[in-house]
């Protein structure tokens, strides 16, 4: 991990977070466990992991939204832009994804 240096302000408790994305692990800390894969490969598919993960948490926080405006209780923590802002970002973590998932050559 020489040469790695985390952002000024990264509270030391995270740098092993930032180390393990760094070094291609999946969304649950571990790495992709393919062996048949090349590293570069590997990491691609680690990277979709996090993107996936990613995109169904921000997913639940959309689901939580909508299901609060269905029982007519607005959510005083997800107005309209951040509604946006989080339909955005899913969109662009699964489009990261997807085109990770092309395979070489295409």
């Amino acid at each position: 991990m020489a040469g790695f240096s985390p952002p000024h302000g990264i509270p030391p408790l995270a740098h092993p977070t930032l180390h393990a994305l760094r070094d291609g692990c999946c969304a649950d800390g571990t790495p992709w466990t393919e062996t048949q894969l090349s590293p570069a490969r590997t990491l691609q598919l680690a990277q979709v992991s996090r993107c996936l993960h990613g995109a169904g948490v921000v997913l639940q926080l959309l689901h939580a939204a909508h299901a609060s405006r269905q029982d007519g209780e607005p959510s005083p923590w997800l107005d309209d832009f951040a509604v946006d802002g989080l339909l955005h970002a899913s969109r662009e973590l699964l489009e990261c994804a997807g085109q990770r998932l092309v395979p070489r050559g295409r």
